[in-house]
This record gives C-alpha cells, sequence and structure tokens, in this order.
C-alpha cells in the first residue's frame, strides 16, 4: 500500500564508503570538545550504547485458533448502490419518481446496504473442535451450516456468539467434530460505509451533475472482516472465487478474470469471477461502478488497464505506460512471472492511501494514478511512477511471498518503497531517482526515527487495533533505507540473486525477515542476518563523531 502524503524535506548522507551505512548524525569536535551538530539536533543513541534486540516476543499475539485453518471461500456480494422502488417502500414511499434524490440516495439519506452469502471449505488439522472462530465486525450473520465433505453425516447448525472487542465470531457446534474438511455456509449483511474501509461507498458526480456511487474495497490491514466472516490473518492463505449482484450499467472488477459472460436475473447483472491463487485476505479485492478504460499488453502478454469514470481515460496513459514496462521489469529482475492473467490498475474518486496492491486489482487515489501529460508538472509524473511501480513490486513482494505477521510489514513496504524507485530510476534516468531518495525517503526516515516516539523496523504487534500504527515512515522510508545500504554492501547482481532464490523457496507462502536474511545469506559470504538485526530490531540510528586534530585533520 502506497502512503497518502509525498515524501518530502532534505538530509545529510553519508560519503559512500565499502562500510554498510544508515542514517547519521556527524558531530565536529575542536580543541574544546564543544560539539557542533551538523544533522538533526534530535538523534537515536550511539551503537555501543545500544542492546540489540532479541527475536520479537510472539505470545501476547491475539491470534484465531491454530487448529483450524481456510482453505477456499466462495463469496456472493450484491451491493445497493441506486434509489430503487424497495428503499422507498420502506420510506413509506409508493413511487421512486415521485423523490427528488440522487442515484443512490433518498430523500431521507437512508444507509447504503450490501448482503452477502457463500461457503468456507475449512479444515479442522489435529485435535476435535467443538467450536469455529473467524474474524466478522460491523456485519450481521445468519444461517450459518457446516457439513463434512468426507461423506459423513456431520450436518451442524451452530449458534453465533458474536465479540466485539476481539472483532470475531464465535460459531458454537452442539458437539465435537474430528479433524477433517467441512464447508461452512452462511449470510450475512452490512452497510457500505464511509470511512474508506472494508466494503464502502466512493461518491462522484456524472456528467449531468447527479451524486453517484461506486462500491469499492480496502481491506488492507484487518478490514476484510468488515465485509465477510473470515479468517482475517495474512497466514491463513486460501483461494477466493467471487460473484458480484449489482445494476445492470455497473462494470465489476474483481482479482481474476470474469469467468464467462455476465449473466441477467432479476433485472441484475450477475458477474462471476475465476478463482484466485491462494492469497491472503487483504488482498482480495472487487470494485462495482461505471467505468470506462484503456489496456495494453506487456511483452509477456499480460493484460493491463487502467480504469476510470467514463471520459477520464485519456488521463491514465502515462500510468498505463510505466505499469507496462514496470511489469516486464520486475518480471526479468525477480526472475519469476507475474502469476495473474491480468492485472487492472483503478481510479476511486475517494481513497484513504495512496494506493492498495490487491492482487491482479490495485486501486489508487485518482492523483496518483491519473495526470495529463501534457500539462502536468515533473513532480507529478514522479509521484505517479512511483506509486504505480510501488503497487506492482507489491505483486511480488507482499502478494506472491507474504508476511507471516504484521510485525513483518515492512518486507512488503519497505521493499516495494526499494524496488519502486529501482524500476523508476530504469525507466526514467534522467529523473536521478537515487538523488531524490536522499532528500526524500532517507530524510523522511530520519526525521521520524530521531523521535523518543519511533520504533524499530521489525515491531512486535499484538492485536489487530495496533497494525494501522505502524504504517509509517519507519516500516516504508527507513525499510528501503535499510535495503539500500544492503544493496549496496553485496551488489546489485547478488542482491538480486538471493531474491531470486527467496521467491523461488516461498511463492505462495508466509515468511520472516530471517527468511529473507537467509536467502540473501546464500549468495553472500558475510554475516548478513547478524549485521541486519541491528538495522531493523532497534529504534534510532548511530552517531558517528568526528574532531578535527591540531593540525586540523579530521579523526
Amino acid at each position: 500500500m502506497a502512503m497518502g502524503p509525498d515524501r518530502g524535506g532534505s538530509s545529510l548522507y553519508p560519503k559512500k564508503t565499502n562500510i554498510p551505512y544508515l542514517p547519521f548524525e556527524l558531530h565536529f569536535t575542536r580543541g574544546d570538545h564543544v560539539n557542533s551538530c551538523i544533522g538533526l539536533t534530535k538523534r537515536g543513541l550511539p551503537t555501543s550504547a545500544r542492546t540489540f534486540l532479541s527475536n520479537p516476543i510472539m505470545a501476547n499475539r491475539e491470534l484465531l485458533p491454530p487448529n483450524i485453518a481456510p482453505l477456499a471461500y466462495d463469496l456472493t456480494f450484491q451491493p445497493v448502490l441506486e434509489y430503487s422502488d424497495q428503499l422507498c417502500s420502506l420510506l413509506g414511499q409508493s413511487d421512486s419518481a415521485d423523490i427528488d434524490a440522487p442515484v443512490g440516495r433518498s430523500r431521507a439519506d437512508p444507509e447504503l446496504t450490501f448482503t452477502g452469502q457463500g461457503s468456507i471449505h475449512f479444515r479442522i488439522k489435529e485435535s476435535a473442535a467443538s467450536t469455529v472462530q473467524l474474524h466478522a465486525q460491523d456485519i450481521h450473520i445468519h444461517t450459518p451450516r457446516i457439513v463434512a465433505t468426507d461423506g459423513t453425516t456431520v450436518d451442524l447448525t451452530p449458534t453465533i456468539e458474536m465479540h466485539e472487542a476481539t472483532e470475531t465470531v464465535l460459531l458454537r457446534l452442539p458437539y465435537e467434530i474430528p479433524p477433517s474438511d467441512y464447508v461452512l455456509t452462511l449470510q450475512w449483511s452490512g452497510t457500505l460505509n464511509t470511512k474508506m474501509q472494508g466494503l464502502y461507498r466512493s461518491a462522484y458526480k456524472d456528467k449531468q451533475g447527479n451524486t453517484k456511487y461506486m462500491a469499492v474495497t480496502q481491506f488492507e490491514p484487518t478490514d476484510a472482516r468488515k465485509a465477510f466472516p473470515c479468517f482475517d490473518e495474512p497466514v491463513h492463505k486460501a483461494t477466493f472465487r467471487v460473484t458480484l449482484i449489482v445494476p445492470q450499467y455497473c462494470t465489476c472488477l474483481s482479482n481474476m478474470p470474469e469467468d464467462g459472460p455476465a449473466i441477467t436475473s432479476n433485472g441484475k447483472k450477475v458477474v462471476r469471477f475465476q478463482e484466485t491463487p491462494i492469497m491472503s485476505t487483504y488482498l482480495l479485492a472487487f470494485v462495482v461502478g461505471e467505468l470506462d478504460h484503456i489496456e495494453s499488453s506487456d511483452a509477456n502478454g499480460i493484460l493491463i488497464r487502467v480504469w476510470t469514470l467514463p471520459g477520464s481515460t485519456h488521463l491514465g496513459e502515462f500510468a498505463l505506460n510505466v505499469a507496462k514496462s514496470t511489469l516486464e521489469f520486475f518480471t526479468e529482475f525477480f526472475g519469476v512471472p507475474y502469476p495473474l492473467p491480468k492485472c487492472d490498475l483503478i481510479a476511486v474518486p475517494d481513497f484513504a492511501a495512496g494506493a492498495m496492491e490487491n492482487w491482479g486489482c490495485i486501486t489508487f487515489r485518482e492523483t496518483a494514478l491519473l495526470l495529463d501529460p501534457q500539462n502536468s508538472a515533473s513532480s507529478a509524473k514522479s509521484r505517479v511512477a512511483e506509486v504505480v511501480a510501488h503497487e506492482l513490486a507489491h505483486q511480488w513482494f507482499g502478494n506472491l511471498v507474504t508476511m507471516e505477521w504484521w510485525t513483518h510489514l515492512w518486507l512488503n513496504e519497505g521493499f516495494a518503497t526499494w524496488a519502486a524507485d529501482l524500476a523508476v530510476d530504469r525507466l526514467f534516468p534522467s529523473w536521478q531517482v537515487w538523488m531524490q531518495f536522499v532528500c526524500s525517503t532517507f530524510s523522511a526516515a530520519l526525521r521520524l526515527d530521531a523521535l523518543e516516539s519511533s520504533h524499530p523496523i521489525e515491531v512486535e504487534v499484538n492485536r489487530a487495533s495496533e497494525v494501522n500504527e505502524i504504517f509509517d515512515a519507519i516500516s516504508y522510508y527507513k525499510g528501503a533505507s535499510a535495503i539500500r545500504m544492503l544493496v549496496d554492501f553485496m551488489g546489485l547482481e547478488n542482491f538480486q540473486s538471493g531474491l531470486r532464490g527467496y521467491f523461488a523457496k516461498h511463492p505462495y507462502g508466509n515468511t520472516s525477515t530471517d527468511d529473507l536474511w537467509k536467502a540473501l545469506k546464500a549468495k553472500s559470504s558475510e554475516p548478513i542476518e547478524q549485521m541486519m538485526k541491528g538495522w531493523t530490531q532497534q529504534t534510532g540510528f548511530p552517531m558517528l563523531e568526528l574532531s578535527l586534530s591540531e593540525s586540523g585533520a579530521l579523526q
């Protein structure tokens, strides 16, 4: 996920040597040993004064029981996006034509809602279970049923217990069921909220000035549970099939291509999508609304499309060209083909972050995707190119290989930030991206890491409510700075070889930071893991003190 604010500012950058480096302060000391700091006035402690942190303690994490794991989801959603006769009847109105209200809202401004139904194929792994616990928040669940898939007679109707404090639902069974595969079917409903989380509504004006709505998802980090009951943790990967029931005029997009032509049922369009690879819940996505697009294909035949509101597709041409070249670059650099048949980039009128890397269905704030190349500043072009490249890097870092828990968020964001600059530098060498890195990414990391409130790159996260706190300059920019340092130390070729080994060993899996260090260590004679733990597991940055001798020499 790309951060909303642009990077900015300036800082000193250490002269490149053959010693690993990161942000530090320079103190010049003359004969009277009075320090004159020319870096930040607030700094981290010297390395010699620190105790390196040991591996993060995981015992306090609030996780779902490990004995049950999802295998596949088959989900159907029907969002309400228009002011219908049904809503009129709820308000005591007999004819919607008599109501002067914008499309999607009534004069009384009722909530727009959605309904869902589906099945979750799950496995009880080792010991018998009398409960099934999932995540759920702000949705109403009903009619759950559990049946066995092995031909036995297990057919249960569990009772429902909602637990708001832990954002979970507990399905209590009438008796224990043994380890095996089961299917949970259930229905649910909720509100298309305006918080830009979960499944929400995004407002826009059509050419006639009418207010209309799109249905959009934003599930990272822990908001898939606001759209459907699920095992909403990164390690619980599964496949997904999505079906959308929508008004006839709407375009539907999701992670995968449509599975055949749409059909019509009860005046609605029914669109079913192909099954995804196994992936985490936060990467599932779909968008419903009035959209138009431009498209191209990369050298490997991957369909790339940029989607906008009608009449704005010409503003997506720059992003489309960047996406095409970047996808080709990453495919070659990582040594792993892009694993999906298409990649959609969608401009959303209301969007909280800069963009979101949903696998094959990337959503963007409009200003992070669309621009007029003839009338836009170079900074706007740089921003669009960087955000597009950042999200495409995630298709490997984060989507194909995913952190096992949010403690390792930087594996997603730090690497995507570094990789985006690598790609943009290859596409636009005249932009001097790495020079900009010094006064933007590097500087942003310094500013936050100089505060007492800073945190390590690897910071232990215990519960869902804490995750959003670490989507900051430490995870993104200090993480990227640490990676750039390591690349310079190892050499790009060795680093690239290590990354290819990392992807080859963990495709569609979950990893921790140590897994990456081991993959890089295999391509280096240096103690990568021991060296890098000091940078990722402690707060702050080192200080170097330089002094001038009586003769004026620097020492």
